[in-house]
């Protein structure tokens, strides 16, 4: 085992070239720069660290089953402000927009608003430009705007997300935004991610793609909202999709059943009723999904 030991505590670095325990209580060897010493057994050894240059090309030790090594560490802060992200400039923006400016997007918060912006979006795209950007900044663009969910009003909005295999979503998705056209309801914002399956239990994760729309809720869409979204979930279990229960607050107990199995609801039952005999971790998305 190679010790080396630097003036900062990160400079310590275990490098395993050779480690041999054996049986015997005729002492420890420890050798240093090609020297060696010999030491009685039983004897609690320290070495010391922390100066400049000072490295320990290797460590023997014989007669002892066991050896502990402490080194001290700086203590790790985990209190973080997501609204302190690089790239976000958070308090930037809030200086510009202020907490309650959210109110500024209302006014495009419908058909007409949505359309203008998504098509003067479009139209910058056609001209070929680069420009770098920041990992937080490109995938939580709306959190420029603080309370950005605001802005859809009192009735607020709904976000509908599927994930589709690569080899149907293409299709499915054509079907489901041609529906919504269809019916007046178009969603205002999409958001696409790749995704690759695992192996957990209850997962909405596949191999191919996730689509995220949201829709503004209205007093008067409400009810036709709710039957296109019922609909959606038909397309997608037809094109052998998945749902993601964080995101989908209308999922009903039968969509459930259909996209994850007879045999993994009931493993999942069961596993419940074992690590919660008396059913006291239940949430309102457990009871409308399970219950």
């Amino acid at each position: 085992m190679t010790i080396s030991c630097r003036k900062q505590w990160f400079g310590l670095v275990f490098f395993v070239t050779s480690l041999s325990f054996a049986m015997f209580a005729s002492g420890a060897v420890f050798a240093s720069d090609g020297g060696e010493s010999k030491t009685p057994a039983d004897t609690t050894m320290t070495l010391h660290g922390g100066e400049e240059g000072t490295i320990f090309k290797s460590l023997r030790i014989e007669g002892e089953d066991r050896i502990r090594i402490e080194f001290d560490r700086p203590a790790l802060d985990l209190a973080l402000d997501a609204r302190m992200a690089p790239g976000l400039d958070f308090e930037i923006v809030r200086g510009a927009l202020a907490r309650n400016n959210h109110d500024l997007m209302t006014p495009f918060m419908n058909n007409f608003g949505a359309w203008g912006i998504n098509t003067a979006k479009y139209i910058a795209s056609l001209r070929k430009h680069v420009f770098r950007q920041s990992h937080a900044a490109f995938h939580f663009l709306l959190d420029y705007v603080p309370l950005w969910e605001l802005s859809y009003g009192r009735t607020g909005l709904i976000q509908y997300q599927s994930f589709l295999p690569k080899e149907t979503a293409l299709q499915t998705w054509t079907e489901m935004l041609t529906t919504a056209k269809k019916r007046g309801l178009p969603s205002y914002l999409g958001v696409t991610k790749r995704h690759r399956p695992d192996d957990f239990l209850l997962t909405h994760a596949l191999d191919g793609f996730s689509l995220a729309l949201d829709f503004k809720v209205t007093d008067r869409n409400r009810a036709r909202l709710s039957e296109m979204l019922g609909e959606f979930d038909q397309i997608v279990l037809d094109a052998g999709g998945r749902f993601y229960f964080a995101k989908n607050s209308e999922t009903s107990p039968e969509t459930t059943q259909a996209f994850l199995g007879d045999e993994t609801v009931e493993k999942f039952k069961k596993l419940k009723k074992r690590t919660d005999p008396n059913g006291l971790l239940e949430s309102d998305l457990y009871r409308r999904i399970f219950g």
